[in-house]
């Protein structure tokens, strides 16, 4: 793999890193605060859509996704 190659995976990633983890000035799991994470995510994969990473990128930002529910889930148990 070529340094230009790697360079895209680490965008990616770091993109999708600092999307996951970002802080948003809604609370926590309110419905602003998905509607601001799923737009975010969107960006992302539209930046990559109709390119040769936009299988990894989809798959990635719903997993992703996926994991924030998760902890919204477990989130409610403990209420």
């Amino acid at each position: 793999m070529q340094d230009s190659e790697k360079r895209i995976y680490h965008d990616i990633i770091t993109k999708c890193w600092v999307t996951f983890s970002k802080g948003r000035p809604y609370p926590e799991f309110s419905d602003e605060w998905w509607e601001r994470l799923i737009a975010d995510f969107d960006d992302i994969r539209k930046e990559y859509a109709n390119t040769d990473y936009s299988e990894l990128v989809n798959e990635l930002t719903m997993k992703m996704q996926d994991q924030h529910e998760r902890r919204q889930k477990e989130w409610k148990s403990l209420q």
